[in-house]
């Protein structure tokens, strides 16, 4: 039997979404021994410091995709969303196993929901996406920073260091946490972060077996909707997560993707709303599409700020 060297992240919600891998390779016809490898990462060795300040982009991927490359691992497992959409030469992308929730929710100390919170209120996160979303929707919102993982989140707002907090309601799901939830937010008003709620699976792009493996783990209309969502982040201009966000989905019959998204400033209050539609089968033509009518109505100012890249990757979940 092969065995497999799988490294990831040692947070509780890396470690559920890694073993999830596992199981599922292990439980094929002649599945592999998979062996589960912990790495920290610079987002997570820098617990108390802004991701803004960690100055590099992957910063919750990078020391993983390294040791992938070194071959002290033979997969990687990640939250999709935390992938660069340029991927390291030598790696790819083998598999996006079947969604889980894309939606972001409210947490709150009390029972709340975006239109009631107190004027005023106090919202923890350092998520430029989110920020510009919550502008756009209540002005009068005030933001802390918020860093750690999600139970450690979960619990400081429940100690009142924030009035609320915006996390991904996959997370919450996955650790058994959806109690904290008090509203869950549209994703057509609300888009989350490309690739939320998915599971990224990477080898080496020379490792055609290894590749082959992970092709059953592969969810077509998953990978169809994060395609067109980073897609449309690429074309943004920076392999930062900026203040946008995108929401792919597939209709019923299968042939047709829909995609909305926006693109904002993480500190003013211009945001730009647009949603596209193409073929299924051509899912980074659909996402490409909607950025470029995006950046047509922005401002000479906003399209500066995307050129200079100044928006941190948006904090793991």
């Amino acid at each position: 039997m092969r065995r497999l060297r799988l490294g990831t992240r040692g947070s509780k919600l890396a470690l559920w979404q890694a073993s999830w891998v596992a199981r599922a390779l292990a439980g094929l016809p002649h599945g592999p021994e998979v062996e589960m490898i912990v790495l920290k990462t610079t987002g997570d060795a820098a617990t108390e410091s802004p991701v803004s300040r960690l100055g590099a982009t992957g910063v919750f991927v990078k020391e993983i995709e390294e040791a992938l490359l070194k071959e002290e691992i033979d997969i990687a497992v990640h939250s999709l969303k935390d992938l660069e959409t340029r991927m390291p030469e030598g790696l790819f992308l083998a598999a996006t196993p079947e969604r889980g929730p894309v939606e972001d929710v409210l947490v709150s100390a009390r029972p709340a929901t975006l239109a009631t919170l107190p004027e005023g209120a106090t919202v923890a996160t350092g998520s430029p996406r989110r920020r510009a979303l919550l502008r756009d929707a209540r002005p009068d919102l005030r933001f802390v920073p918020l860093r750690g993982n999600v139970p450690s989140r979960v619990e400081r707002i429940r100690r009142g260091e924030a009035d609320a907090t915006v996390l991904a309601r996959a997370g919450l799901v996955r650790l058994e946490m959806a109690d904290a939830v008090r509203e869950v937010l549209d994703p057509q008003s609300f888009p989350p972060a490309p690739g939320q709620g998915a599971i990224g699976v990477q080898c080496r792009a020379a490792d055609g077996e290894t590749a082959e493996l992970l092709r059953v783990l592969d969810h077509g209309p998953t990978r169809a909707a994060a395609t067109a969502e980073r897609g449309f982040l690429r074309t943004l201009g920076s392999g930062c997560h900026l203040a946008a966000g995108a929401w792919g989905r597939i209709d019923p019959g299968g042939g047709t993707l829909r995609l909305t998204g926006f693109v904002g400033s993480a500190e003013r209050t211009e945001l730009h709303r647009g949603d596209a539609a193409g073929p299924a089968s051509d899912p980074e033509r659909v996402g490409a599409s909607l950025a470029r009518e995006l950046l047509g109505r922005a401002s000479g100012a906003l399209v500066a700020e995307l050129r200079a890249g100044n928006h941190p990757v948006e904090a793991a979940d």
